[in-house]
């Protein structure tokens, strides 16, 4: 298999999908009730903002931002060896259901257990999150298969648009039950208010789960041979020399990995820096994804009627407006005012407002980029080919998640300008390796 990889040809081989509106709808509700359960646990802005209330320290929210991408990336060479060979990937889903609902409900008992010891919640959750992301990354790779063989190429971006498009609209109405939840005019001290948070996400997790559970997988086509690991690991290198594709993609997320840094610690950068107050982080949520939502519709349009190498292009030179529109915020006036959204009187300075932009524009071109890459990934090979593509590509991206801690430390060392300064170089370089790389679709014409 490995010396094919470089043939273009064979990746229309078989590669015809019938659409199934049942799998469509089914697929399409997990994905709105995985998008708010995560509103509610979001790694940049309320776990951000969890873990600096807890520890004080912006390298231990850098600490849990690597957490969030290390569980995810590293479980998916393992997972892609066993998939390989079977024709059926929905038990190892299963697998991964289970495991995530068990880690986030070990943390819920966590929290009820040592709510007077930040110790030692601090050390549940250093051990029970990487669980519950490592769970979410035993299933990526199952997930990703299931929908390569379920949804048609022409419907994918329709199908990622209308997930986040949904999820984010409720995601928008999530966040002003952060905020709320967050105030103090809800009552609640920490971290029970966080503890309202995490319980409804752990809620629609299971929601989300049992209807992605309830699609019919059909059979697909396998390795020939089933090979040992030792054997299976050759794979890697040879599709590292043999596909300039996948090697372009790859160079492409190594430079956004590191364009993305500043993102975990927006939410440290507001409450810092610009004045913010804890019930802002709600308002963070409510702003990402109501830009999530209304940008996904056009980004999926533009991914699957011109090509997921033009959406990388495009959604690559606009996020490298975010460290700069960052870089001005502080010179913004520091005034006061009122900013009235859907009869909700919100009070905050004219920086937090104008850092809204920063929040929003990073959103709406991250969800753009991760539909690019996603469906630019699984048009690469063959049908019997794709969990190995799948697979190395996390594989392979796995030091990124360093970037986190790296941001981090340059915090610590620097300065949030500095910072920010970095990411627009790695943004720059990130266009670059979008306009490298080939549009797959090309070959079948």
């Amino acid at each position: 298999m490995a010396d094919e990889f470089s043939s273009p040809a064979r990746r229309t081989e078989g590669t015809v999908v019938p659409h199934d509106p049942r799998t469509f709808t089914l697929g399409v509700i997990n994905g709105v009730l995985f998008r708010v359960a995560s509103t509610f646990i979001d790694p940049t802005k309320v776990l951000s903002a969890f873990i600096l209330r807890l520890t004080g320290s912006e390298v231990w929210v850098g600490v849990m931002a690597a957490f969030s991408q290390a569980g995810f990336l590293w479980p998916q060479l393992l997972v892609s060896h066993v998939a390989a060979s079977s024709p059926r990937k929905m038990p190892l889903y299963y697998l991964s259901a289970a495991a995530r609902l068990s880690a986030w409900g070990l943390w819920l008992a966590a929290l009820l257990l040592w709510t007077d010891q930040p110790s030692a919640l601090g050390v549940a959750f250093l051990l029970l999150y990487p669980l519950y992301t490592s769970a979410i990354g035993l299933g990526g790779v199952p997930f990703m298969d299931i929908i390569s063989k379920t949804i048609p190429p022409q419907r994918r971006g329709r199908f990622f648009a209308l997930r986040s498009f949904f999820g984010g609209l409720l995601g928008f109405s999530a966040g002003f039950v952060i905020r709320y939840v967050l105030s103090e005019r809800s009552g609640l001290s920490f971290p029970w208010n966080y503890f309202i948070l995490f319980g409804g996400a752990y809620l629609l997790l299971l929601a989300s789960q049992l209807a992605f559970c309830l699609i019919r997988e059909p059979p697909g086509p396998v390795s020939p041979r089933r090979e040992n690991f030792l054997t299976f690991l050759r794979h890697g290198p040879r599709l590292l020399r043999a596909d300039p594709d996948f090697r372009g993609l790859l160079i492409w997320r190594a430079w956004t990995s590191f364009s993305l840094m500043p993102r975990a610690f927006f939410v440290p950068y507001a409450l810092r820096i610009l004045g913010a107050q804890q019930e802002h982080v709600g308002l963070f949520v409510s702003v990402g994804v109501l830009s999530t939502a209304l940008s996904v519709m056009p980004w999926g349009r533009v991914g699957d009627e011109q090509g997921n190498r033009r959406l990388l292009i495009v959604t690559g030179i606009l996020r490298m407006f975010v460290p700069l529109l960052a870089l001005l915020t502080p010179l913004v006036p520091k005034e006061e005012g009122n900013l009235r959204i859907f009869g909700f009187n919100l009070h905050l300075t004219l920086p937090v407002a104008f850092f809204l932009l920063v929040v929003a524009l990073g959103d709406a071109t991250l969800i753009g980029s991760s539909l690019g890459s996603m469906n630019y990934l699984i048009e690469l090979g063959t049908p019997a080919e794709r969990p190995i593509y799948l697979g190395f590509m996390n594989t392979f991206s796995a030091p990124l998640v360093l970037a986190p801690l790296i941001g981090g430390l340059i915090l610590k060392l620097a300065s949030f300008p500095v910072l920010f300064i970095v990411a627009l170089g790695c943004s720059l370089c990130a266009v670059h390796a979008a306009y490298r790389l080939r549009e797959p679709r090309e070959w079948a014409e």
